[in-house]
């Protein structure tokens, strides 16, 4: 990354943290690096502390610190993955596809893995440090290259365009009827009138 991009998102976190906008802090997807970089310091936290108790509880219990550290390590990764994925690099295109974005996750992980029991070797096995301060300083270290080997590596790409939203369902309105033309009834002639002709018939006949 060029010293003229950090300068724009750290100009871009300042802005937005002068207008107090934790949703685009805190939710929305984005490509700015400082805030990538604050929520992975979260998720590094979360991810550690689940970490640091499962290696607590495992060693407790008698296992000896160097396995311990590797399956505590393991337990924090799967957390440290939902995390990265959904909150720190939300809607970031992988630069691979979906099973290859496991796999590189997970060399990343390793590497950092191998690095954390080399350092915990070091510093407790040759240094004498107590093995949970080994474990906070080789934590420490080894965020460093966990963000920039996802950043750098795994989620340099652009984001993805939210699915476009359906339109509520409206009901057809149903076509509208004619109303069928009115049948005229043709009426028998009134009684009255057929009287009167047959009177005048009457008549006429007496007449002759």
């Amino acid at each position: 990354m060029k010293k003229s991009d950090l300068r724009v998102a750290v100009m871009e976190f300042w802005q937005l943290l002068k207008r107090k906008d934790f949703h685009s802090l805190l939710s929305a997807p984005t490509q700015n690096v400082v805030t990538q970089f604050l929520r992975y310091i979260f998720v590094g936290m979360v991810s550690f502390f689940i970490d640091f108790y499962f290696l607590y509880l495992l060693e407790s219990l008698g296992m000896h610190y160097l396995p311990a550290a590797g399956f505590a390590f393991s337990i924090g990764i799967g957390v440290n993955f939902i995390l990265t994925k959904f909150f720190v690099f939300k809607q970031v295109d992988p630069t691979v596809g979906p099973t290859a974005e496991i796999a590189v996750f997970l060399a990343i992980a390793i590497v950092g893995l191998v690095l954390t029991e080399l350092l915990m070797f070091y510093f407790t096995g040759h240094l004498h440090i107590y093995f949970m301060t080994s474990k906070f300083i080789s934590s420490l270290l080894v965020f460093l290259w966990n963000f920039l080997g996802r950043k750098l590596i795994l989620y340099r790409g652009t984001l993805r365009e939210p699915a476009p939203q359906r339109q509520p369902f409206a009901p057809q309105e149903e076509p509208t009827r004619q109303a069928a033309p009115e049948r005229v009834a043709f009426r028998d002639p009134p009684q009255q009138t057929m009287h009167i002709t047959r009177a005048s018939q009457s008549t006429s006949s007496s007449g002759n």
